[in-house]
């Protein structure tokens, strides 16, 4: 069965996450901060995108956080190497967060504009913490293969997001114009009989 992109892309990142411990036992360390991650993010969100400041509310709250601890949970397992082997796309989470923000009429750029800021937290975070390590060099080395990583993981997670977004303001658009055009067509109908019989 051939690998798709994602399949592909995870393994990548596995094998250079497994030659550079340093990088690995920085982003595993992640883990404990995933609230941190988030309202960073957050508090950024509400300050610079003024799409975000008009549709935030406790349920996107919600989903936002959820959405941003998946995201975490997923950049953990790559670092971990523990891929999902049941063939289900690891970023399905992606496509189901997309849909929802597409049917709450989330602006799809202020949702890549999210994943910019996500980035932007991710890379500061763990670069901070590379940097307080003692040995310059491989200091060095691991922020230049995280900078790598966080570049292509939030460009795929954006490709997925605005694939899935377009998908679902598809579906929207097509439900929109099918109820707008039924009683148009059921009023049609009468119409076009009493045509015919006279």
């Amino acid at each position: 069965m051939p690998q798709s992109r994602a399949d592909t892309l995870i393994r990548q990142w596995g094998e250079r996450f497994r030659k550079d411990p340093l990088a690995t036992r920085v982003v595993a360390g992640l883990r404990e901060r995933s609230n941190e991650i988030w309202q960073g993010t957050f508090e950024l969100l509400q300050r610079e995108s003024p799409e975000y400041r008009n549709s935030v509310d406790d349920e996107f709250t919600k989903e936002s956080k959820a959405h941003c601890n998946e995201l975490l949970k997923t950049i953990i397992a790559i670092v971990a190497a523990r891929s999902d082997r049941s063939g289900a796309d690891p970023f399905d989470f992606v496509r189901t967060h997309a849909a929802w923000r597409a049917r709450h009429q989330v602006p799809l750029i202020a949702s890549l504009h999210a994943y910019r800021l996500a980035h932007r937290t991710y890379w500061e975070i763990t670069r901070d913490s590379l940097l307080r390590h003692g040995k310059r060099g491989e200091a060095i080395l691991s922020l230049t293969m995280l900078s790598d990583f966080w570049i292509q993981f939030f460009d795929y997670v954006g490709a997925v997001l605005a694939e899935a977004h377009a998908v679902e303001e598809g579906l929207i658009v097509a439900q929109s114009t099918r109820h707008k055009s039924c009683p148009i067509l059921c009023q049609a109908v009468p119409i076009c009989a009493a045509a015919t019989r006279a």
